[in-house]
This record gives C-alpha cells, sequence and structure tokens, in this order.
C-alpha cells in the first residue's frame, strides 16, 4: 500500500538542503532502484491483489480508527470507521471515483483528487510507473525525517504532480508531498514514513506520519494479505453512489 493513504491521501517535505553542484542521478535510476530494494519486480509481479488492516491514529484527537484497504488490478476501496465520525469510503472501480462520507454524503470525485485516487488505485504502480509518469525528473536533495533524500518531480499525463523523496543510502521511499484541489479549495498532504516491513518477498511502509489540514495523523499497517479470494462485491460502488454516476454528465 503506498503511503498516499488516508481516504485522501497523504505525502511529504521537510528541510531543504542544496543540490547545487552535485551530480544527481535519473528519475528512472531511482524509481527502478526503488523496486528492487523493496522486493524486486518478479517478487511484485506474483502478487495480484492484497487486503490491508491497521490504524488511523489523530493523538490531538485521541482518535484511534480502524482501517482497511483493498486493492486488485486498478481498482480499490478504503475503509475507515473513525470514532465520533463515523464509516469513511473511498472507492475506485478503475475510471470511476466516489466517496461516501457520514458528514458531507455520497460524491463522485474528479479532477485532482480523481487523479490521486486512480494512483493509488493502480495495485502495480511502482512496478509500472513508467505508464502512470511520463514526466519524472531528479531535481534536488532534501533531508526529510534526518535522511538525506533525492528529490522526484512526477507528473501524470493529465497534469496531476507529486513529489517523492528517496533515502540515498538505502532507496527506500522517505515520504512524498502533493497538493490537490477538494471541495474545500487547494489541499496540501505530507507525509513521512517512518518503518518498513515485509510481506510476501516485498517490503512495505507500515507506519507514516501525515499532516492534512493542520491535523497530525499516523497511519499504522497491522497486517497485510495477498493473493487471497476477495468478495464478488468488494469494489461494488454503493447505491448512493451508482445513483450519482447514472445522472447525465457522470
Amino acid at each position: 500500500m503506498r503511503p498516499l493513504t488516508t481516504l485522501s491521501l497523504i505525502v511529504a517535505l521537510c528541510v531543504n538542503t542544496s543540490a547545487l553542484g552535485q551530480d544527481l542521478p535519473k528519475a528512472e535510476e531511482i524509481m527502478d532502484r526503488y523496486v528492487q530494494v523493496t522486493g524486486g519486480k518478479d517478487a511484485y509481479l506474483k502478487l495480484k491483489n492484497r487486503k490491508v488492516t491497521g490504524r488511523m491514529l489523530m493523538p490531538a484527537a485521541n482518535i484511534n480508527g480502524k482501517m482497511t484497504v483493498y486493492q486488485e488490478g486498478k481498482k480499490l476501496r478504503i475503509s475507515m470507521d473513525m470514532p465520533g465520525i463515523g464509516l469513511v469510503e473511498q472507492f475506485c472501480d478503475g475510471e470511476n471515483v466516489g466517496e461516501v462520507n457520514p458528514i458531507s454524503g455520497a460524491r463522485i470525485m474528479e479532477g485532482s483528487e480523481r487523479s490521486m485516487v486512480l494512483l493509488q488505485a493502480h495495485f502495480q504502480a511502482d512496478v509500472e510507473w513508467r505508464k502512470l509518469y511520463p514526466k519524472a525528473n531528479c531535481t534536488g536533495v532534501k533531508e526529510i525525517n534526518g535522511k538525506s533524500c533525492y528529490v522526484v518531480e512526477l507528473e501524470t499525463a493529465d497534469g496531476f504532480k507529486t513529489t517523492k523523496f528517496f533515502d540515498k543510502e538505502t532507496g527506500l521511499l522517505a515520504g512524498e508531498n502533493l497538493t490537490y484541489k477538494s471541495q474545500m479549495g487547494d489541499m496540501a498532504v505530507t507525509s513521512v514514513i517512518t518503518s518498513y516491513k515485509t510481506f510476501d518477498g516485498i517490503k512495505l511502509p507500515v507506519e507514516t506520519k501525515m499532516s492534512l489540514m493542520s491535523q497530525e495523523m499516523v497511519m499504522k499497517v497491522d497486517a497485510v494479505e495477498h493473493n487471497i479470494e476477495l468478495p464478488a462485491n468488494t469494489f461494488e460502488f454503493p447505491p448512493e453512489l451508482k445513483k450519482l454516476l447514472g445522472k447525465p454528465g457522470k
């Protein structure tokens, strides 16, 4: 599961350091190295789907919510049961993206919100990153959580941009930074990955610190299952989203 999650998903930024005068590697080398150090292409391609269970913590509000994420192909379902808020879910069928929220109701996500979820939904995004990001450049070096990291700026064909930070020493993703347009305007999301663990030959983030709208959150992964039999309706949109998709222009 990529660290861009929290239902709207996430990202990173910390202390700037100058990269002037340094010989920077190509973005392609950095992205391919990440695949290699986290298990290798062959190990990734053995996996067909994923179920992640964990928690979303908001320390300042003393909230400890349950989180479940399903991925398969280009489909995604994220369920978060947050005390005092209720069940919040996002769905992606590979093309359409929707959310059901007890506060704002059901809605179809479009624009950069949709682009962000589509990226997260792509199960083999790490291996097939070239298909997702026609533009990729290493632009410098930053210090993230005390680690010197290469800065890789990525852009999709529809213009959605994200910045990833890769540890120069280990090759692992250390954090991510992005801004997307939401119902409440431009939303900056930051994340810093603090821990990894290996599941079925693939090293995945298991603890990510996030910042969204001045809220500090921590996503903790408790378990990861691969190549399991998922219920047939796992990625099926609920009635309220189906109704919205049936409207003219949707």
